[in-house]
């Protein structure tokens, strides 16, 4: 075994010869054909003369233009969509953060009469030993005048 094939059981070596083809046909291949088709145009656009090299200058400019007036427009719409569905909203919104304003606000109050409830008998019997403590404290500083 070679060391790009260790680890690579024989039902693997298949998937893995199969998948180095499929790499060949389908990624170097179309890639050096456009590359060979690149390199021809620059290679006509050199040996031009005069007004050709105007009009190839132009056709390639109107080429590099393209993709980046479509991406133009698309952000375009997108933003424009986006403005109009803000504006939609906005009128929208006001009554439903009232309604939720409002909900949330009862839940508070739900919740905040549920832990008072829970925790006043144990305020009572702390206040109701406090004021045990002192009175006795209290009283036996009065006794021992």
């Amino acid at each position: 075994m070679d060391k790009n094939n260790e680890g690579i059981t024989p039902k693997d070596s298949l998937t893995h010869t199969t998948h180095r083809q499929q790499v060949v046909w389908q990624i170097f291949l179309p890639l050096g054909l456009v590359l060979l088709f690149a390199l021809l145009l620059a290679i006509l656009a050199g040996i031009a003369e005069g007004e050709e090299v105007s009009v190839w200058a132009d056709i390639s400019l109107i080429f590099l233009l393209i993709p980046v007036m479509f991406t133009s427009f698309l952000m375009l719409a997108f933003i424009s969509f986006g403005v109009f569905g803000v504006g939609k909203v906005s009128k929208i919104i006001p009554q439903y953060a009232y309604r939720a304003q409002k909900t949330i606000s009862q839940m508070e109050q739900g919740i905040r009469k549920a832990s008072d409830g829970t925790v006043r008998p144990f305020i009572h019997m702390h206040s109701l030993s406090a004021a045990l403590r002192a009175f006795f404290t209290n009283f036996r500083v009065f006794q021992k005048q």
